[in-house]
């Protein structure tokens, strides 16, 4: 998904109420703007903000770094090599770490402001932020993958792709066991 995927959504007045309409038409359609893939931005950001909270919510007990999950429960590190799946529900736990569900309602989405030539929508949940950068261009809307960007809710901090994929798979094998 690296490379530049354009989601283009016409907006048809009386459809969607995008052209001269309001903020909450304008995010409804953004959230359900679709990249080549077939995934919609809402889901895009919601596994953005998941990974993103979870870092804010274990970040002080455990660390993703170079393939490797880091615990820190007693003072000690831990670490988990993939392959040890089956051993991590024991060392989150000891390192109490808690995993992560974003459902629709926990996200707050606004219109952060307009630019030249289109909006920024912020979506946030209490540890996390994502903005995303939009061109309106007549009926259309230009959304590209590289301008959905993520941001620790607390310190303004960028959160790379990487980490948050990171993140979201430990997150994910917390949620299976």
């Amino acid at each position: 998904m690296k490379k530049m995927l354009v989601a283009l959504s016409i907006c048809v007045g009386l459809l969607t109420g995008c052209t001269g309409g309001s903020d909450s038409d304008y995010i409804e359609t953004v959230k359900q703007l679709s990249f080549d893939n077939g995934v919609i931005v809402e889901n895009i950001v919601r596994e953005k903000l998941t990974g993103a909270e979870f870092q804010g919510l274990n970040g002080d007990k455990v660390r993703i770094d170079k393939g490797l999950a880091v615990f820190d429960g007693t003072g000690a590190y831990i670490f988990l090599l993939k392959g040890m799946e089956g051993k991590i529900q024991e060392l989150a736990s000891n390192a109490s770490v808690v995993p992560v569900v974003i459902g629709s309602n926990d996200i707050k989405w606004e219109v952060e402001g307009e630019t030249k030539k289109g909006k920024i929508i912020k979506a946030k949940t209490e540890k996390a932020v994502v903005k995303i950068s939009t061109e309106q261009d007549g009926d259309y809307i230009k959304l590209y993958s590289d301008s959905i960007k993520t941001f620790n809710g607390k310190t303004g901090k960028a959160i790379s792709d990487k980490e948050l994929k990171n993140y979201n798979q430990l997150n994910n094998m917390l949620m299976a066991e």
